[in-house]
């Protein structure tokens, strides 16, 4: 007992040691490669978090330092839940998130927007941030001046977090991004991510889409139905007017009816900004997905 109370005094040190001695960068770097783009865990002083050990790495400060620590908290309880299901994870058991924040991409050659994207998200989660074993973990990244988000799944995380499940939860918030609202829309894409990872699937949001549907249809078939009625009950009451009758109410509920032109709004969105693209493993499976905003 007494070596396992030594043994946590002596790293609470160490790592106060580190975290003490550590300077951050003020650089501001605006363009990152993916080669040489910070590591949350080690390059602590880079990643514009304050010197702390983080999944966050954001050496632009995009989100603000309050932001960043709730986004941090929130993934770690997914990596605390237990629901990696793998052996051969370490430490923290579930599944691992990392967000990776850049002002904008630099990148050599005549590669578009959303190839530099993938490609960056692919690095991270493959070579310098491939924090677990056994293909648990997701990587984010977020291209400010790109406009582009992608997502990165290790192969045990992209069983469920499939390209069609990334691509509906992204078509989701991708409000948030078009609106700078970077906290939100991170925030509510790693919550969509929990649900799917948890539930094996990511129905929740097609359930959420199909109830808007259905309460949108019953809406138009009660004013549908009530039109006909009335029509019904002016042709029995009238006689030889029922026609003219019927048309006449039918304008008149229409013009009281107005509001119900709102459904139009659901068809918005569409796939548009979607690169669609689902970059492999080379033999370790996995993949990806994401878009501009």
């Amino acid at each position: 007992m007494k070596f396992v109370y030594v043994s946590f005094v002596s790293f609470y040190l160490v790592r106060s040691a580190v975290t003490q001695n550590c300077i951050p960068d003020s650089t501001n770097q605006a363009s990152w490669s993916k080669e040489v783009f910070p590591n949350p865990q080690t390059d602590i002083g880079r990643c514009g978090r304050d010197c702390k050990t983080s999944w966050i790495c954001d050496p632009g400060q995009i989100l603000s330092s309050q932001r960043a620590d709730e986004l941090d908290s929130f993934i770690n309880e997914i990596a605390n839940s237990g629901k990696c299901e793998c052996s051969q994870c370490s430490g923290q058991d579930g599944f691992n998130i990392s967000v990776a924040l850049v002002p904008v991409i630099n990148s050599v050659g005549f590669s578009d927007k959303e190839t530099k994207a993938r490609e960056f998200a692919e690095y991270l989660r493959k070579k310098t941030w491939n924090f677990q074993i056994c293909g648990n973990n997701i990587v984010i990244l977020v291209s400010r001046d790109d406009r582009q988000v992608y997502t990165d799944a290790g192969p045990l995380a992209y069983q469920s977090l499939t390209l069609d499940c990334i691509e509906e939860v992204y078509e989701n918030v991708r409000p948030r991004f078009t609106e700078g609202h970077y906290y939100e829309g991170l925030r509510e894409m790693i919550e969509h991510y929990r649900t799917t990872l948890e539930n094996g699937n990511c129905n929740h949001i097609e359930t959420t889409d199909g109830v808007v549907g259905v309460i949108v249809g019953i809406a138009f078939g009660a004013v549908f139905v009530s039109i006909v009625i009335v029509g019904m009950c002016i042709c029995r009451r009238g006689s030889g007017s029922c026609y003219a009758a019927n048309t006449g109410h039918y304008g008149n509920h229409h013009r009281h009816g107005g509001g119900d032109g709102g459904g139009g709004g659901f068809s918005g969105g569409g796939g548009g900004g979607c690169s669609g693209g689902g970059g492999g493993d080379g033999g370790g499976g996995g993949g990806g997905g994401g878009g501009g905003f």
